[in-house]
């Protein structure tokens, strides 16, 4: 039993101030050298907490999770976006509508400097605008330069230098359209759209990336996320935007990449014409307001998480609808409309030939496995790979029966993935509950039918495997018995070192008398993908548990039997298993090497269960320790059940394996 005694280090600290301040001159430059180190963590936005979980719950982290509080604009310093009074700040494509729009925020946000380029002279609205500013105690500098000019910008900033305080932002709002489809596009059309974006953009990090910025924001657009009709041209240029910025955050740089939609009354989308507006509304796409743009702006440049943020009003069920194919990046938005229902899809499964609504059936049920699993809903998943090997958990097993459960429109078992435990054997069970082939009755499985049974009845061994010292099956086992073999040998050297073990003398304690012994070979072999195990899984698994899989697995094939037809069918394992040297091993050595598979890897009580799981048995599972009659036990208990009419079949298997030479010695 462990004691815990709890503390307040705040009140240690008020009530022995002295000793505080003691430990930490001495703890303090130990981390400065290193010696010491912080505790390992990972950071999640609050907002991604079921990531966070999951992430959790399938044990893949060292030290802490922490979670972190929104940030919303206007809540104090913490969350205030990084503009300083003396630091200067660059806005490409500064004398358009959003660059002005951009400017005239920056500066009521406490920026005092400002350089806005453009290619053009300032219109007479913009002039109006850069004397408000300047009215307002901004210093404005307009450079006529094209950011896609490395020469040019690489002069700018050399004759910037000295001339205003140093460099701390840059807000990338230069662009310009060229629409058209793809057979009236040419070269000239796309390196016009181009230019800005992918020239620019790069021009700018690379003239940057040795100055300390405290923000580097790119705006692009919707188009290289969602795609335009027309618009192949910028939808490439952003999206090279989009991937300079994940580029710079991976290099340890500040990056964000802001893929707008249509901006009401300014911006690109402003210039066209109302035709075009219509188009857009009419694909569902709606227009920001400035006013809740700058503040999602605001609000986005004052934290640090996202790298890239889609702001586009959507009418999803209309944006949608156009679509033949969904897209796995919109799955999310399609999953929750109302024409995604359980009805819609029953009725799409029923209308599908009865050859392709397995195929159907799988690609829906994966989808939502994936999703409640945090992957891609369109990633591939290996049919034959049970569920909690894919880091599922009992928590999101009920999850996926509610999912499965709305999207089939029929009440499911809250057991069903435990039943089912592959996404084989789950697809045939569901398929046989909503196909038209017939009802559940009709399809009834093999271990639901009526036997007829004679209590009478021998009981019959059709399949053996074994492992033997110098024998790894049963043919090799006759054919030692057959030649008078003695397998007996020296213990060998990578199983331990018996010189440092061995004593003639039986009564020096901690030593052995005995040099000699029965060894199995090859246990270091086991192939843990081969039963759908991890590799890290298989390094706390007891060997017994895995020479327990292989040896059953030979014997079905041994009588004759494919593995998989086993599915679902009320078949027994009784184990009779003796011996745990290696869980003790586990247990006994370094606290940091447990981890959350060494419980089940080294308790023999969790040898019969892993054995019916990896098959998808149904039927009862026994462990059973009885020292020297556990293979008899086990065995007595099978022939029981059988003649019971319990179960159908029987697995039994019985071992005793010593790791190392403790069991022997004095």
């Amino acid at each position: 039993m462990a004691d815990y005694l709890p503390f307040d280090l705040a009140q240690v600290g008020q009530e022995q101030p002295a000793s505080i301040q003691a430990m930490l001159k001495e703890l303090m430059p130990l981390f400065e050298t290193g010696e010491l180190q912080p505790l390992p963590h990972k950071i999640f936005p609050i907002t991604e907490a079921i990531d966070a979980f999951r992430y959790m719950q399938q044990a893949r982290h060292i030290g802490k999770i922490v979670l972190t509080p929104p940030v919303e604009a206007g809540e104090g310093d913490a969350s205030a976006p990084p503009i300083r009074e003396d630091g200067a700040y660059l806005i490409t494509g500064g004398l358009g509508a959003l660059g002005l729009e951009a400017a005239r925020w920056m500066v009521g946000e406490g920026a005092r400097h400002l350089v806005l380029t453009g290619r053009r002279a300032p219109s007479e609205e913009a002039q109006s605008i850069l004397r408000e500013l300047e009215a307002a105690g901004a210093q404005v500098s307009v450079a006529s330069a094209d950011v896609s000019d490395y020469g040019r910008m690489a002069d700018l900033f050399e004759e910037l230098n000295g001339q205003i305080p140093p460099l701390k932002g840059i807000i990338h709002a230069a662009g310009l359209l060229d629409d058209g489809v793809l057979e009236q596009q040419d070269m000239d059309r796309f390196r016009r759209v181009m230019a800005p974006k992918l020239a620019g953009s790069w021009n700018l990090h690379t003239l940057t990336r040795d100055r300390p910025l405290d923000f580097f924001v790119c705006f692009s657009s919707a188009a290289s996320l969602l795609g335009n009709a027309g618009q192949g041209n910028y939808a490439a240029a952003n999206a090279f935007m989009d991937a300079l910025v994940h580029y710079r955050r991976a290099l340890g740089l500040p990056g964000l990449s802001l893929n707008w939609g249509a901006w009401a009354e300014i911006g690109l989308a402003a210039e066209m014409d109302r035709q075009q507006q219509n188009r857009l509304a009419a694909m569902g796409m709606g227009a920001i307001d400035p006013a809740r743009g700058i503040s999602i702006l605001a609000g986005l440049m004052a934290q640090t998480e996202s790298t890239q943020v889609g702001v586009c009003p959507m009418n999803w069920p209309r944006f949608l609808k156009q679509r033949q194919r969904i897209p796995t990046f919109l799955s999310e938005f399609a999953h929750a409309l109302p024409d995604a229902s359980s009805a819609k899809f029953i009725d799409q499964l029923k209308a599908t030939p009865p050859e392709k609504q397995r195929s159907f059936l799988t690609a829906h049920i994966r989808s939502e496995l994936n999703r409640v699993l945090g992957f891609d809903p369109a990633q591939p998943m290996d049919a034959d790979i049970g569920f909690t090997n894919l880091g599922m958990d009992s928590l999101m097993v009920v999850e996926s029966r509610n999912r499965l459960q709305a999207s089939l429109g029929r009440s499911l078992s809250s057991t069903l993935l435990f039943k089912y435990p592959t996404l084989d054997s789950l697809v045939d069970y569901l398929l046989r509950e909503v196909s038209t082939q017939g009802s559940p009755k009709e399809l009834s499985t093999d271990s639901e039918r009526t036997i007829e049974h004679s209590p009478t009845e021998p009981i019959a061994i059709i399949g053996m495997g074994c492992r033997f010292p110098g024998a790894d099956n049963p043919e090799g086992y006759w054919q030692l018995l057959q030649d008078g073999v003695d397998a007996i040998g020296e213990v060998p050297r990578e199983r331990w070192d018996i010189d440092a073990w061995f004593d003639p003398d039986p009564t020096v304690p901690g030593k052995t008398y005995v040099r000699r012994g029965g060894f199995l070979s090859g246990i270091d072999r086991f192939d843990p993908q081969f039963f759908g195990i991890s590799p890290r899984e298989a390094t706390d698994m007891d060997p017994q548990q895995r020479l327990l899989l292989e040896v059953s697995w030979e014997a079905l094939e041994n009588a004759g039997l494919a593995p998989h037809e086993l599915m679902d069918r009320t078949v027994g394992v009784f184990i009779g298993v003796s011996q745990m040297e290696y869980g003790s091993m586990m247990l006994s050595g370094h606290p940091e090497d447990i981890t959350p598979y060494t419980g089940t890897g080294a308790g023999l009580s969790f040898t019969a269960g892993r054995l019916s799981y990896v098959l998808g048995l149904q039927g009862p599972a026994f462990a059973m320790d009885t020292a020297c009659s556990s293979s008899l036990v086990a065995l007595h208990q099978a022939c029981q059940s059988v003649t019971s009419f319990e179960i159908r079949g029987t697995l039994s298997h019985d071992q005793a394996w010593v790791p190392d030479g403790a069991h022997g010695r004095s």
